[in-house]
């Protein structure tokens, strides 16, 4: 069940900071917020000398209350003062929040420091306007500072943050109202799971110096002093783990490797996956190579002229819309990020109306409008609202997604394949068909094409798409290939004055570059990619049987007709995403999963070394592709996921397998 968000109820004191009302405290120091954080989260921490001669690559800071962004605009600021050879390559601030600030009171209460003014800018403008329960990643910086703010109850949230043995953090800023404002959030539940995230020597740093706060932070392992406190506070607390427990939230039968070397990856397939995992990688300094079978990039489904992209929603699967949701607002930032760096990207924030069509489509709708779902992401109208929106007269009622859009995939793919190719760190080469592999007695990786070359890299990345189980080692990987046809409208009036993408038993967009998208159809296990007179027909047909009004009877093909290509789809409608199983062993050594007593004997799960896959995106490739591209680019690099656990267990290459095991039947694929 999908479990509201409510935004923070404020005032404003007297000296125009905010205060919350169902706390009855102030989010920080009347005498002075950033100077409060500074001296309490920045110095305690022992921050910047901690980095200053640090050779990490990259350094977690977890946070407890996220409030109004000032600790982590603080953090960012000093972070700015070093020179790159003394600070590491990338932060990545976790924050937490129960209730989130809407973002003009962020802006309202960060307007106070004028020295934040460019920083506080950029956290504005991509600050979340939907707010609901789960992470959404927020990247900064060329990826240098990332933000992964976790809306909902600390508690449920750590308990899902994927977590190796090692740990996850390397400090902690332990914020909030005050324990005598707030105790829930001050429990020993929290202190014993910050010390299951931390890593070793992990620090931490917190205002209050309650004795039960503590004697609950040594008790879960934590070596804790007192110090003079900020302003009128007399002490203050602060330490370093002493203790770590083996804690990791990562069954074994989920196992996931971090890549041991990273000096060269190789991606095969130049769409929207092989694209995104490249902008990725780039922004993380990692060399690799993109290699195409085709001659430019987006050739497959990744071609056509317009997608329509919302989040999937399902109120009885909130791990499916939750990863939905984050990848549809990490799309829409991807999007506006390369937009503002030059690139041309067609697109319109038109909004997506979904029309229940007939009785079966509209108890649908109603089921799902039954979740409660913030009005920002998806809300019901009637009938006269739905033609308002639309520009266009329309018979039925529905749900209308008011910051969905439609965008050409290719020039999402281009932008993303030429912003990697500008850092110096990805490059494309076209006409590059694989045929093979061999993983050589060093774990390196000999690729071999068909134009007869051959290439030595650490990582394989397979990002082909359906032809996925061409391969042998793949062949059995849960994939199937759906032909799917749109058809180009020509745009004169009444259609040209569509306003918004419509849903019904298809999809139509608004006018770009004087056309329109119809489509698609669905056709399983069919591969060729010659448009068919009878799919235009379908497609027209589908519209005017679901939209009987008189503007869709005089409909013109435009000269280009349509577009054809195949989809890689996955039944349970999430894509792949991480490390190729070893299937073989998968099916005949791995062991049950049933008891309790086989899940603590269970050895991890095989895999084909150094090969990992993103695929079977099927018909949300768009609005999936760029965070799928991030998580496996913090999976190679050890980095803290953007994701909840159950989504990442829920996108493992080896699930179906897995669930048979969980189930005592046969590892078989059904």
């Amino acid at each position: 069940m999908v479990k509201p968000i409510h935004s923070a109820d404020l005032a404003w004191n007297e000296q125009g900071y905010p205060v919350a009302c169902a706390f009855d405290d102030v989010y920080f120091s009347n005498q002075d917020g950033l100077a409060e954080t500074r001296y309490v989260f920045l110095n305690q921490n022992q921050l910047p000398q901690r980095w200053y001669n640090a050779s990490v690559d990259h350094f977690t800071i977890a946070e407890s209350g996220f409030g109004s962004g000032l600790n982590f605009l603080a953090t960012w600021f000093m972070f700015d003062q070093l020179p790159q050879e003394h600070r590491p390559k990338q932060i990545n601030f976790v924050s937490f929040e129960k209730f989130p600030l809407e973002k003009s009171d962020i802006a309202q209460t960060l307007a106070h420091w004028s020295e934040l003014k460019p920083y506080a800018e950029q956290l504005i403008a991509h600050y979340p306007t939907i707010l609901t329960q789960g992470c959404q990643r927020l990247v900064f910086a060329n990826g240098a500072i990332t933000l992964d703010l976790w809306f909902g109850d600390i508690h449920e949230s750590l308990e899902q943050i994927p977590t190796p043995t090692s740990g996850l953090v390397d400090c902690w800023y332990l914020d909030g109202f005050a324990p005598s404002k707030n105790p829930d959030m001050w429990s020993q539940s929290l202190f014993d799971k910050m010390a299951s995230l931390s890593k070793n020597q992990a620090t931490l740093a917190t205002f209050t110096a309650a004795g039960f706060v503590r004697r609950g932070l040594i008790e879960a392992g934590f070596s804790i002093e007192k110090a003079p406190g900020f302003g009128r506070k007399r002490e203050m607390l602060h330490g370093h783990i002493e203790r770590k427990s083996s804690y990791s939230t990562i069954a074994p039968w989920f196992y996931r490797h971090k890549a041991e070397s990273l000096d060269d990856i190789a991606i095969i397939g130049a769409g929207l996956a092989g694209a995104s995992l490249s902008y990725a990688l780039s922004k993380r300094g990692i060399k690799h190579s993109v290699f195409e079978s085709e001659s430019s990039p987006a050739t497959a489904a990744s071609g056509n002229r317009q997608g329509a992209i919302y989040p999937l929603l399902n109120a009885d699967q909130p791990t499916l819309s939750e990863f939905f949701i984050s990848a549809f607002a990490y799309l829409n930032q991807t999007i506006h990020e390369l937009s503002s760096q030059g690139h041309r990207i067609a697109f319109a924030q038109s909004g997506v109306l979904h029309l229940g069509y007939n009785e079966k489509a509209a108890k649908k709708l109603a089921k799902t409008a039954q979740a409660q779902w913030p009005e920002t992401l998806i809300k019901p109208i009637s009938a006269e609202q739905a033609s308002d929106i639309a520009g266009l007269a329309l018979e039925h009622s529905g749900l209308f997604y008011p910051q969905g859009l439609w965008a050409t995939p290719a020039d999402l793919v281009q932008a993303m394949l030429s912003q990697a190719s500008a850092s110096g760190y990805g490059c494309v080469q076209y006409q590059h068909q694989l045929t093979s592999w061999q993983t050589q007695e060093d774990g390196k990786i000999r690729l071999n094409f068909a134009n007869q070359s051959s290439k030595i890299v650490s990582q394989l990345v397979l990002c082909n798409g359906h032809q996925i189980t061409d391969i042998a080692t793949c062949e059995k990987l849960p994939i199937t290939p759906v032909r799917g046809q749109v058809t180009h409208l020509k745009s004169a009036s009444p259609l040209s004055d569509l306003r918004t993408v419509l849903c019904y038993d298809g999809y139509l967009t608004p006018a770009h570059n004087h056309s329109h998208c119809i489509g698609a159809t669905y056709q399983r296990g069919r591969l060729e990619r010659d448009l068919s007179d009878d799919d235009t027909h379908k497609n027209l047909a589908a519209l005017r049987n679901c939209i009987t009004q008189a503007w869709t009877e005089n409909l013109n093909v435009d000269d280009s007709q349509g577009r054809a290509a195949v989809r890689a789809t996955v039944r349970d409608h999430l894509p792949l995403m991480g490390p190729v199983p070893n299937i073989d062993m998968l099916t005949h050594e791995y062991p049950q999963l049933n008891t309790q007593k086989s899940r603590e004997a269970a050895p991890q799960l095989p895999l084909i070394e150094n090969v990992y896959t993103i695929s079977g995106l099927g018909a949300r490739g768009v609005t999936s592709a760029p965070l799928l591209g991030e998580l496996l680019a913090c999976e190679l690099s050890a980095e803290t996921m953007p994701v909840s656990q159950k989504i990442l267990d829920a996108l493992h290459p080896a699930r179906f397998w897995v669930r048979r095991l969980l189930r005592g039947q046969p590892a078989t694929r059904d």
